[in-house]
Formats: C-alpha cells, sequence, structure tokens
C-alpha cells in the first residue's frame, strides 16, 4: 500500500529587527515594520500571538498595523511572523507608560 506523501515542515522565518520596537502607552494606532527573512506572501505578523493586518512587501520586509486598543496599557508583547506551517521566534515590543 503506498504511503501518503507528507510535505517536509517550512523553515521559519527569521526576524531581525522591528521598527518601531516601542510605544507609549494609550497611543495611536501605528505602522510596524518587520524586518528579517524567509518571508512569503500570505506571511501574518503576529502580536501575543494574534494575527494583525499584514502588507506583504518582500522575502525580508512586511508591515503590520498595531491598533491603538493593543497600546491602551504599558506592557511587553511578543511579535512573531507566521507562514503556512512555522512561526518565527519572537522580537519584544515594549509599551511604555
Amino acid at each position: 500500500m503506498p504511503q501518503a506523501y507528507v510535505p517536509p515542515p517550512s523553515t521559519p522565518p527569521t526576524l531581525t529587527a522591528i521598527s518601531p520596537s516601542s510605544a507609549a502607552a494609550a497611543g495611536a494606532a501605528i505602522a510596524l515594520s518587520v524586518s528579517g527573512s524567509g518571508f512569503v506572501a500570505g506571511a501574518v505578523v503576529q502580536w501575543n500571538g494574534s494575527p494583525l493586518s499584514t502588507f506583504f512587501l518582500n522575502g525580508g520586509a512586511i508591515v503590520a498595523l498595531v491598533p491603538s486598543a493593543l497600546l491602551a496599557s504599558s506592557g511587553t508583547a511578543g511579535v512573531t511572523v507566521a507562514i503556512p506551517g512555522s512561526v518565527s521566534m519572537p522580537l519584544t515590543f515594549t509599551v511604555s507608560p
């Protein structure tokens, strides 16, 4: 009996920088630039695991909209990029008081 083909897992994207990397609490929505490698069309920036509206630029750059509700109070958030089959390691975004 032939076995079903199982594709290998995707190589996770790599994040090298987010800009800005911080914002003041209770601020307006921001455009978050994400730099790295391994991004593909359909990649989604995540904020503590929740998807953000994401705009793919190329394999090393994407932009996401961080709504003001996520900047309402101080703290930190893990920013990741998800592609089909894998998720990057997080970079930290700081919301300062």
